[in-house]
């Protein structure tokens, strides 16, 4: 009766701990108007900078950093936008997982660790990303072994400390600064 119940809570808690998780990314993207004073800021400095060049110097400055930033950071971005994607389906697809089967609830939550672990992220994010990605992991090992072993407290005790560390600060710093980032690139 207690597994069961142990079981039932944990499908439950993986359900929500995805959608909180996802929508910590969605909040942080409708809210990022303020990244975007900042980017002009830093777009009438790089103007200025531009016109004081020689067209020469401008013309062969511009190609030179224009290859090598928007190679790597398409390439983040894509990936970023990519997973965003797939992180926001199976967020979807958490909400119609049947509460008695916390196995296909921790099944998806491990594709959605997977998911963010598999990203070549931006430099801009990375640490952002890492963190997000180091606390998916820390929730789903603990879910997974909760469910091996519900009587188990150390495994209770490994689920409560990675469900706290979602509600952390840096974890809700790190899911805005993504926020912001898919907003403005994806």
């Amino acid at each position: 009766m207690v597994a069961m119940r142990i079981r039932n809570t944990i499908s439950t808690t993986t359900t929500a701990l995805a959608t909180s998780a996802l929508l910590v990314l969605g909040l942080a993207a409708c809210g990022a108007d303020g990244g975007e004073t900042d980017d002009a800021a830093a777009e009438e400095t790089t103007s200025t900078e531009a016109a004081e060049q020689s067209p020469a110097e401008e013309d062969s400055a511009e190609v030179e950093a224009e290859g090598a930033e928007d190679e790597g950071a398409q390439d983040g971005a894509t990936d970023v936008c990519a997973a965003t994607d797939t992180l926001e389906q199976l967020s979807t697809e958490m909400t119609s997982i049947d509460q008695d089967d916390p196995q296909a609830a921790i099944d998806t939550f491990e594709q959605l660790t997977t998911t963010l672990e598999d990203v070549e992220p931006p430099a801009e994010i990375a640490d952002d990303w890492t963190t997000m990605a180091t606390t998916f992991r820390s929730v789903t090992d603990g879910l997974s072994s909760a469910l091996e072993d519900p009587s188990n407290p150390d495994a209770m005790s490994k689920v409560s400390d990675a469900m706290s560390a979602m509600t952390d600060e840096s974890f809700q710093q790190a899911g805005q600064s993504v926020g912001a980032y898919t907003t403005a690139n994806c």
